[in-house]
């Protein structure tokens, strides 16, 4: 997985085939985080927002914030953002 932060995307890269594909975000990604069910948690701090993407379909939910999301981290069920 790679930021794009001006393209505002991830970048899945398959580095046994050397295949990628990109996953468009409602903004530039800052920090992510791997969830347990293997979703990803990605900061989108210019756009204000908390995306949670799905690698495997490409499926992207954002949420506002509000604010300017920063780091995140997972403790047991609860997952907290900071706010620059």
């Amino acid at each position: 997985m790679v930021f794009d932060l001006r393209g505002h995307a991830l970048v899945v890269l398959n580095t046994s085939t050397g295949a990628s594909r990109r996953i468009a975000l409602p903004g530039g990604p800052h920090e992510l985080l791997r969830l347990p069910d293997g979703r990803l948690a990605v900061s989108l701090e210019q756009s204000g927002l908390l995306a949670v993407v799905d690698p495997a379909t490409g499926r992207v939910e954002a949420r506002d914030l509000g604010g300017l999301p920063h780091g995140i981290a997972l403790q047991g069920d609860t997952l907290f953002v900071t706010d620059r």
